[in-house]
């Protein structure tokens, strides 16, 4: 609600300002090439793909490396030579670990990615509202943050013979206190930034729903 408040307030005093609001709708997120093979997140998907399927080759090797040198070590009748083999193997299989505990990291990142959250929100659509939100700031806009920092209010009763016989006797007073920083989105220099105390006077019952509006 603070967000399209503002939002409005800003086009009411500039019709002219063009805004975004990422966090409701972000079509630069929707249009982007993020998961182009060969731009953005989609080169880096790219990327550990390339890595991990190579990572799965070697892992083929080396456990055919150590199965052969376990063999071979069975096969020996000499101790030493056997120890030596088997020496090897271990070696190999300690990679081959390795290896198996780097691609389950990558598999489960990559279920995460694909996984909605509480809310069913896909952590990957986060990724690409954030890849789309800085390539915007890196084209020199603006931004504008804001947050609510208390809210509170206060009622009183007054009660006269009007009162007894024409309205409600109750009155609404509402006050908040929010703060904004705008920041240049290239370099991340605040341009301002400052604190918003806002009250409203009293107001009656009955006309409380047409002020708030």
């Amino acid at each position: 609600m603070l967000v399209r408040a503002v939002a409005q307030s800003i086009l009411d005093k500039s019709p002219s300002t063009k805004l975004r609001i990422p966090s409701i709708y972000d079509p630069q997120a929707l249009l982007s090439s993020s998961l182009r093979e060969d731009q953005g997140i989609g080169a880096q998907f790219n990327a550990m793909a390339k890595i991990v399927s190579l990572l799965q080759s070697k892992s083929i090797e080396h456990e055919k490396v150590a199965n052969s040198y376990m063999e071979a070590a069975g096969k020996s009748a000499d101790g030493e030579e056997k120890k030596v083999l088997t020496g090897k193997a271990e070696k190999h299989k300690a990679v081959l670990n390795v290896i198996r505990v780097a691609v389950d990291i990558h598999n489960t990142f990559f279920a995460k990615l694909f996984t909605p959250d509480e809310k069913g929100m896909f952590s990957l659509a986060g990724i690409m509202k954030e890849e789309a939100l800085a390539s915007s700031l890196q084209n020199d806009e603006l931004l504008l943050l804001v947050k609510l920092h208390k809210t509170g209010g206060s009622q009183y009763t007054k009660k006269s013979f009007m009162t007894f016989w024409d309205g409600m006797p109750f009155y609404h007073s509402g006050g908040a206190v929010g703060s904004f920083v705008l920041l240049n989105g290239k370099q991340g220099e605040i341009i301002a930034s400052g604190l918003v105390p806002a009250i409203s006077d009293f107001v009656s019952a009955d006309k409380l729903a047409k002020q708030v509006q």
